[in-house]
């Protein structure tokens, strides 16, 4: 497990432990994943993304990006697929 969660962080890439039931069954609760920073820009419906939004204050989201809405400063939004 150290392998794991601790060699990512040598790289680019991050760790998180999925702590919620919104993407199951796709991740099952509790699974560990592993993100990579990308472009925002080459975000596309379909990916899974992991965000902070600034109204959560600092808690990571994992989401199906669902649809693309671009407002003001070219922020996206983050919407919650349907169950």
């Amino acid at each position: 497990m150290g392998v794991l969660t601790w060699g990512p962080h040598l790289t680019r890439f991050k760790t998180d432990i999925i702590i919620g039931q919104s993407m199951e069954p796709t991740i099952p609760l509790w699974s560990v994943i592993v993100a990579e920073p990308v472009d925002p820009a080459t975000i596309k419906v379909g990916d899974v993304i992991v965000a902070q939004p600034v109204e959560l204050d600092g808690s990571k989201v994992t989401h199906r990006v669902v649809r693309i809405e671009r407002g003001e400063a070219d922020r996206g939004r983050l919407h919650r697929q349907p169950r």
